[in-house]
């Protein structure tokens, strides 16, 4: 059951939705979802990822709009109905964490994207085990947090830390680790290493 903060800041949140300079397919596609969401939400004794997933997916339709506040503030509402009470240990809500870095880093905020990738890390360290993983695809990001925020040490070491998960997981040919790769040589480059990028 939600409780009245919860509602209150649900409510709040399709408001504002229904004020966005967002198309009318995708606005009420967002407000479809979110209410979907609630009710589901209400109506389950424990919520599911299933759930998570339809409410970032409308926070992801709003920064695809260009409004990353209202998707930011979608996402942190998500965190809130299915991770209460802080214990956000589920796969949905490593993913919203990953999505909440993703607008933080989008926004400069470096310091507050790696605290949120970090979360999602501790995350997936507990549920990799269960089935598939974004551990690689995590530290990647977090990665080039560091790379923006001219930490470059800190951002090889954790490229490096991708690569050997990736190759891991689906091999030396696959396309994540061609990306890691690339995100190596880009912090390469940033740190005035050309010959290495």
């Amino acid at each position: 059951t939600l409780s009245e903060q919860q509602s209150q800041l649900i409510k709040t949140t399709l408001k504002e939705l229904s004020k966005a300079g967002i198309s009318k397919s995708k606005q009420s596609g967002c407000i479809k979802t979110i209410s979907d969401a609630v009710s589901f939400s209400r109506n389950a004794k424990a919520a599911s990822g299933g759930e998570a997933a339809a409410l970032e997916n409308a926070a992801t339709c709003c920064a695809q709009s260009g409004r990353e506040d209202l998707a930011e503030d979608i996402s942190h509402c998500s965190l809130k109905i299915f991770a209460p009470s802080g214990n956000s240990a589920n796969v949905g809500a490593a993913h919203t964490l990953d999505n909440l870095a993703g607008l933080s880093f989008k926004k400069g905020s470096c310091d507050e994207a790696i605290g949120f990738l970090n979360q999602a890390l501790d995350i997936e360290k507990n549920y990799s085990f269960k089935g598939p993983s974004d551990t690689g695809l995590l530290l990647n990001h977090l990665a080039q947090c560091y790379a923006r925020a001219g930490k470059y040490a800190e951002s090889e070491k954790i490229m490096n830390r991708a690569i050997f998960t990736d190759r891991e997981k689906m091999g030396d040919d696959s396309l994540a680790v061609a990306e890691d790769h690339y995100n190596l040589g880009v912090t390469h480059y940033l740190k005035g290493d050309k010959a290495k990028a």
